[in-house]
């Protein structure tokens, strides 16, 4: 049996910690990857000539020319609020993302939880991760984060597809609504997200 390679392991981390933060380092660059397919397939353009505009994007400015893109599209209301939905997390977990490749890490309040601690200076300078009030995570809570980002990526994709294939068939006949029911099942349960209600955002 080979024995387990030696990692150092700065401040209050565990092995776990190090290697789920890798998880979410490493599935980062998949999410982004699924944004250049989206916005090539919003665009009606090959992947190769749609990396002419994204290559020189950052991932907020990818984000936001894809927002842009579904709400000028033919799509319904009701995927649109599915997309809207989807963003929504993709958002949120950006922030993780950020906080956990690029902070310095101090013991949290629970036990075997870690606070990403760090400086923010937008207008003034702010001192994150010393309220006892601030978000922490376990090894297993960061590990989770990791999977929603492997999950919104299969989402991201899937909503592509369902595009694609949208735009060949008419409003009115009965393939959009197989459509529907075949795909936005498949996108609600693969983020956990629920889409709202009709008139709530």
């Amino acid at each position: 049996m080979t024995a387990k390679t030696k990692i150092f392991v700065p401040g209050p981390l565990t092995r776990a910690h190090v290697l789920n933060i890798g998880l979410i380092a490493s599935w980062w660059p998949h999410l982004d990857s699924a944004l250049d397919y989206a916005i090539a397939v919003f665009l009606h353009l090959p992947i190769g000539k749609a990396h002419l505009i994204t290559a020189p994007m950052n991932f907020h400015q990818k984000r936001d020319l894809l927002k842009v893109l579904v709400e000028d599209s033919i799509l319904p209301a009701g995927l649109k609020l599915v997309f809207k939905n989807l963003m929504g997390e993709i958002e949120r977990l950006q922030l993780v993302r950020n906080d956990a490749v690029h902070s310095i890490f101090t013991k949290g309040q629970k036990k075997g939880a870690i606070r990403p601690k760090r400086l923010k200076a937008k207008g003034k300078i702010v001192r994150l991760g010393h309220s006892p009030d601030e978000p922490e995570f376990t090894a297993a809570g960061i590990r989770r984060e990791a999977e929603k980002i492997r999950w919104c990526t299969l989402d991201l994709h899937s909503f592509a597809i369902l595009y694609d294939r949208y735009r060949d068939v008419k409003k009115e006949s009965g393939p959009i609504q197989t459509l529907m029911r075949d795909h936005l099942p498949m996108i609600r349960r693969n983020s956990r997200m629920r889409t709202p209600k009709r008139g709530k955002a």
